[in-house]
């Protein structure tokens, strides 16, 4: 009996001490390779894909010195401890500036609440919020050391930037500016000419054609350097046409009509690009993007010196309608052998090399190459669809591309905010019957039954 208490008791030490190994085991292996869930709806409490790229792609350190009062601690080493987790080479620290008033002195502090980004290579930006975007962009600056400046042209019936209506464009300066881009309007018959400074040219939707002596302009100074993107309404523009046909990229006299796009709850004219290529302006994206009354685009990739791209296209439901008063009169269809068959080209690259550079871009360091992206609809960024789905995202990368801000290109900062959850009609019926009558109806039965018996006995 000794003998077997002994056999139990040893057995029980062992299993004890086997089940603490395991658990010590488990929690070191945790603490080493740390894994966060995020459950929430956007996972509002995670980096974006873009903050995680900045992060991946750092060649300097990065530290942030936030000079708040204690009790906001907490906070700020929420946010701050997120970028930490996913990169060595970024840092933070708690300051109290009235503890440490040298420090503070030294990057310009006055008040609490501001925020110093530096990196080791001695540049810095003070910022007075803190938030992703504002560090992510505060980080790509102090990295690349500039600004990129974009102009936007006026002055042919274009888009304006000061435009709060709903076809206006007046959310993308604020979108661009918030990007840490520097937003210019540029109306040439007050310069006549391209300034210097122009790193991206944007060409919104004009709706009067330019001139030779304008497309002589962009010519001369894109075939060397620089980018453009144009953003083209069906419109009698044959100039540009022309211009950007030289690039392998023709813009076609059509509307696009889109069935699927009309089974979303859109107007037919409002086409839909839900296929993506692999180019780098979208690989990310996985949301439709947008784009209510567009022209479609043809390529041509046969200039082995240029490289022609297409970034994404429409249902295979879709077509290129060239009968526009059949649109006018509501009465379009498909007339093979006149109409453009779908899936229909929305948006595409063009890419070609000015000079040639073998060593590793930095971010935000420009390659000697030269960059044109084409949308056949101006209307996308508009104020009313811009934050329609994935435009914002689609529209930034390309601007990101067109700067070559490789790190620019992802998916943005999300939001933490209302999300309703809504039923269709039929899921309500679905609900109502088992929850409302069914599950009760039971309920009833049973304790009729059992108080049946009850009295039975």
């Amino acid at each position: 009996m000794k003998k077997k208490t002994v056999e139990y008791g040893s057995n029980a030490i062992l299993f004890t001490a086997i089940t603490l190994a395991c658990i010590i085991g488990i929690n070191l292996l945790v603490v080493k390779n740390e894994k966060k869930i995020d459950m929430t709806v956007g996972n509002v409490f995670s980096l974006a894909p873009q903050t995680v790229k900045v992060l991946k792609l750092l060649e300097n350190n990065i530290t942030v010195y936030a000079y708040i009062r204690p009790e906001q601690g907490r906070e700020t080493s929420d946010l701050l401890g997120l970028y930490k987790y996913e990169s060595d080479k970024f840092d933070y620290q708690i300051i109290d500036p009235d503890k440490k008033p040298a420090l503070a002195k030294r990057h310009n502090v006055t008040k609490y609440g501001t925020f110093v980004v530096k990196a080791d290579n001695g540049k810095w930006e003070a910022l007075q919020k803190l938030g992703e975007n504002e560090i992510t962009n505060a980080i790509l600056k102090v990295v690349s050391g500039e600004t990129k400046v974009i102009y936007v042209l006026e002055g042919h019936g274009e888009r304006v930037l000061t435009d709060t209506n709903p076809r206006g464009w007046s959310g993308v300066k604020d979108i661009l500016t918030q990007a840490g881009y520097e937003v210019k309007k540029l109306n040439w018959f007050e310069t006549g000419k391209i300034p210097e400074d122009a790193d991206i040219l944007i060409v919104a939707g004009p709706r009067n054609d330019y001139t030779e002596k304008e497309i002589e302009l962009l010519r001369g100074r894109f075939k060397s350097r620089g980018s453009l993107l144009f953003t083209m309404d069906p419109a009698q523009t044959p100039n540009i046409v022309a211009f950007l046909k030289e690039w392998g990229i023709t813009l076609n006299d059509d509307m696009v009509l889109d069935t699927v796009s009309e089974k979303l709850g859109f107007g037919p004219l409002v086409a839909a690009m839900a296929t993506y290529t692999n180019h780098p302006i979208v690989k990310d994206i996985k949301a439709a993007s947008f784009y209510p009354v567009s022209r479609s685009l043809t390529l041509d990739t046969s200039n082995d010196k240029i490289e022609v791209l297409a970034i994404g296209q429409t249902a295979a439901q879709s077509w290129g309608e060239t009968d526009l008063v059949s649109i006018e009169k509501g009465a379009p269809k498909y007339d093979e052998g006149h109409d453009f068959a779908g899936p229909r080209i929305i948006a595409a690259t063009a890419e070609w090399e000015v000079g040639k550079t073998e060593q590793k871009l930095k971010i935000g360091e420009a390659p000697k190459r030269a960059r044109i992206v084409v949308v056949g609809d101006s209307d996308f960024a508009s104020n009313s669809t811009l934050g329609l789905s994935s435009n914002k995202d689609v529209f930034l990368n390309m601007i990101g591309w067109l700067a070559f801000d490789e790190a620019r290109i992802s998916i943005r900062p999300n939001k933490a905010g209302f999300h309703p959850l809504v039923f269709t009609s039929d899921q309500l019926k679905g609900i109502f019957w088992p929850v409302v009558v069914i599950l009760p109806l039971i309920v009833a039965v049973a304790g009729f039954i059992v108080n049946k018996k009850r009295r039975r006995i």
